[in-house]
């Protein structure tokens, strides 16, 4: 399935960073569970000589990735947009590395990237009231003017103290359903067989399962846990 993952990221050039993320998160796991069984791995040593060799395929898919520009005749490109357009495409991304990494591809995103606005806005998406309050206390800074407040280092303050939630790092994550045991991507949907038959939709809710609890959502740490023993 991972490799399935990879293909497509290469094909669709989306999502880079998070499947090389993965391919260390999953040779990090491969490489604990070899030690597992008094130094060695437990079960198959050449089902786990298979498992090295899908992982270092799939390394080399990630590696070889290239971002492929759009034609010279593809318009509007990026530089071509006015400022105003930049500055609402930055203040969509919701990881503070991605902004990082375009603060210095391009000497105008490092400009607005900049803008106190960015972080405050990325600060109040990922954190609640309460723990902003908290670190403006610590740092301090709760009595002082919104415009002198330093919104980069209180972003990072709180990334620090409470960290990031998995599920808002990524645009999308997978989503396991309940009803068919299907993992799937939620913009792309599935054939869910509650769909298909819909007296099984009937039976699972008078059984006491309500329709809030039919999907589960899949961060990849948990997407790596299924292939541990």
């Amino acid at each position: 399935m991972l490799e399935e993952v990879a293909t497509y990221v290469s094909d669709s050039q989306q999502n880079i960073n998070v499947l090389r993320g993965l391919v260390q998160q999953l040779r990090l796991l491969v490489n604990q569970e070899n030690q597992k069984c008094w130094g060695k791995p437990l079960g198959s040593q050449s089902l786990w000589d298979g498992h090295v060799q899908t992982i270092q395929r799939i390394q080399n898919i990630a590696s070889q990735i290239q971002i492929r520009e759009p034609g010279p005749n593809i318009r509007p490109k990026l530089h071509d947009l006015p400022e105003e357009c930049v500055r609402e495409i930055i203040l969509r991304i919701t990881d503070y590395k991605d902004l990082d990494a375009s603060a210095s591809a391009w000497s105008l995103m490092a400009a607005l990237i900049s803008e106190q606005r960015v972080w405050r806005e990325l600060s109040h998406y990922h954190f609640n009231k309460q723990q902003i309050d908290f670190i403006l206390d610590k740092m301090c800074l709760q009595d002082t003017k919104e415009r002198h407040r330093n919104w980069q280092a209180i972003y990072h303050a709180l990334r620090k103290t409470y960290g990031v939630p998995e599920e808002l790092q990524y645009a999308e994550i997978l989503a396991f359903c309940r009803l068919c045991r299907c993992l799937f991507w939620p913009s792309a949907g599935h054939p869910c067989i509650a769909d298909q038959c819909p007296d099984i939709r009937q039976r699972i809710r008078e059984a006491g399962n309500s329709d809030n609890t039919e999907t589960q959502p899949v961060p990849p740490a948990q997407f790596l846990k299924y292939f541990s023993l």
